[in-house]
This record gives structure tokens, sequence and C-alpha cells, in this order.
């Protein structure tokens, strides 16, 4: 059997999709602390952080006893949770069943002559005897940054706008602390602006963006499909610049 406890190099899309719900689910619980969620689980203070920072996957029972101490879906964290255990299995039957029961896309590769359908990062592409679709971001971008970007996509093209908001403000969080920048939504893409690594606009926009996620995610408002755009398409043009088109300036 393989080992579930996955690093972000090589983390499955059940798994990459089961982290981000969780850290959205605290996050709308209102961020209770590591000793808090430890008390209420039974748990250590390192388990609840790895768990809720993405540094590993944890096995069942403390996902289970995470998820009912902030009053999440048991059974939603579940199926993921074998979702991700399929995936690794190779169970592609079983992972297909789940996946639609979720409502995400199916992620496998289906083959038909010289043609194949692969569905990468939330994007389709068809592909008739050429090599899988090559995301320049997973060359350059930390692989934990990559995963949870994909975990984004998966989310928009499931229709979870909250989940996009609350894994977009994420990522421009995430971004900002490796790049040393500071704390956002002021500081540190202001600092990013300053150094060149980004634009001025795109500063500006996403600390735009952070505040309207926030807002989403302490309930203060409902996010419409257009903000879940906004977003995706925000946090792609911020890795772009800082670990593509930038990547030697920081």
């Amino acid at each position: 059997m393989q080992n579930l406890n996955a690093t972000s190099n090589d983390r499955s899309i059940g798994e990459s999709t089961m982290v981000a719900e969780l850290r959205e689910l605290w996050l709308q619980r209102g961020e209770p602390s590591y000793r808090e969620l430890a008390q209420r689980t039974q748990r250590s203070p390192s388990t609840i952080n790895a768990a809720l920072t993405a540094k590993r996957v944890p096995g069942w029972n403390v996902i289970r006893d995470l998820v009912e101490a902030l009053g999440g879906d048991v059974d939603r964290f579940h199926k993921l949770y074998q979702l991700g255990r399929s995936e690794r299995l190779e169970l592609d039957g079983h992972a297909d069943e789940l996946s639609a029961e979720l409502n995400m896309p199916v992620s496998r590769t289906q083959t038909d002559a010289s043609t194949r359908v692969v569905s990468h990062g939330g994007s389709v592409f068809i592909q008739s005897g050429t090599p899988a679709p090559f995301n320049p971001l997973t060359a350059f971008a930390p692989a934990e940054i990559v995963s949870a970007y994909e975990a984004t996509c998966l989310s928009y093209a499931s229709g979870a706008h909250m989940a996009v908001l609350a894994m977009a403000r994420s990522l421009v969080e995430a971004v900002c602390i490796r790049q040393d920048a500071g704390d956002p939504p002021v500081q540190g893409l202001i600092t990013l602006a300053e150094k060149g690594v980004i634009t001025k606009s795109l500063a500006e926009q996403g600390q735009a963006l952070w505040q309207r996620a926030s807002e989403a995610v302490h309930g203060q408002m409902v996010p419409l499909a257009s903000d879940a755009t906004d977003a995706l398409g925000y946090v792609l043009a911020l890795l772009s610049y800082v670990y593509i088109i930038n990547r030697n300036e920081t």
C-alpha cells in the first residue's frame, strides 16, 4: 500500500482539494488557534499545524476529528480522502465515481487511438500524439504554490466560488511570505511592486482582492461567479509575474 502522507511534490488532486478545503473551513470558523483545536481533537498542536499548513496529508482519523471540531461536512471530506487514496492506488473507476459524487472534474487521462483528453490544473486539453501540456509554473514555482493554484482551479471548475476566494487569499499571503515581502495585503504587495517584481496596478488589484476575499471568508458578503473569475485570473497573473516573468529578480 502506498504512503498517503505525500509531500506537495506528488500530492494527488483529491488530496490537494481536501487540504485546500480544510484550510478554507478553518478560515470560515474564524481561524481558531492550533492549541484550541488540539484540545478539541485531543491531538498535538504540531499535528494540527501540519494539517492546516499543508506540510503533509494526515491520516483519516486526524482529518475526521479536525473537520468535526470545525463543524464541517465529514462525509464530503471522507470522499475527498478516498478520492486521493484511489488516485494513488490508480483505481481509476472508483476515482471517477467519487469525482462525480463530489462534482469535481475527472482528473485521469483517457486514450482513444492517438487522441488523448487530459485534465490538468482545472483545464482540459485535447491532444493527438503529443506530450502532456507543459505548465511553466511547475518548473519555476514552489511545489506547494503550484499545488494550491491547481486546487483553486479545480474549485473554480466545480463552481465553489467561496473556496476560490479563500484559496486565492491564501495564495497571495503565501507568495508575499515566500518573497520576504512582509504581511499582505498592504506591505507585501507594495514591497513587490517597489522591487519591480509586479506592477503597481497589480499590487492595487491584489489589495482589493484580499479585502473582498476576507469579507467573503468572514461571512460579510456572498461571492459571485464573477468574483471567483477575477480571483483566479489575479492569482495566475501574480504567480506569472513572480515566478516566470521576473523570477530572477527575487
